[in-house]
């Protein structure tokens, strides 16, 4: 235990020391907006007023290194989560996902019933017809910015994919 926890303070400290030799270099921090692509954007709207509206699109890394996705914000809603459906007790779950890595020429969709970004406390101003900006942030300081337009509720199939039947050796197994 005590050389898991010193391998972990020794990791820390050298990261926080690389971080501050890369604090110059603006290479570092430089905004997504020449090396990121975002593609099909839209946000649909709850049908139920106050619940959170959904937005999907593509985001392609044109850059020549990965880039990390660690959150997003959205004008005019109080916050923005990234989420994702995932299996859990042979149910599919939506739950907030972590930082989301792509690598150089790697293009990631956020899709009913898969990754997405849910914006709570939408302002009642946004509305079907209309547009809003999505910000997604990355790890070192960078950020892509882009419009989408707004949809009515119903307009995308947004219910998640069936889970698929147990085989092997978890067919019949069963937690109850």
């Amino acid at each position: 235990m005590k050389k898991i926890v010193a391998a972990l303070a020794l990791g820390a400290g050298l990261w926080g020391l690389s971080a501050c030799e890369r604090a110059d270099d603006v290479s570092a921090v430089a905004p997504a907006d020449d090396g990121v692509t975002v593609s099909d954007p839209r946000m649909v709207l709850n049908a139920v007023s106050g619940r959170p509206a959904a937005i999907y699109f593509t985001v392609t890394n044109n850059r020549d290194r990965p880039i990390t996705i660690r959150g997003a914000s959205v004008a005019d809603a109080q916050s923005a989560e990234l989420h994702e459906y995932m299996e859990w007790d042979r149910q599919m779950v939506m739950g907030q996902m972590g930082p989301l890595v792509l690598q150089p020429g790697e293009s990631v969709e956020f899709v009913p019933g898969g990754r997405h970004l849910m914006a709570m406390g939408v302002a009642p101003t946004l509305q079907p017809g209309g547009t809003t900006e999505v910000t997604l942030n990355l790890l070192g300081g960078g950020s892509e910015t882009f419009s989408t337009p707004i949809l009515a509720a119903g307009s995308v199939a947004e219910t998640p994919p069936p889970v698929p039947a147990a085989t092997g050796a978890a067919a019949g197994h069963n937690h109850q």
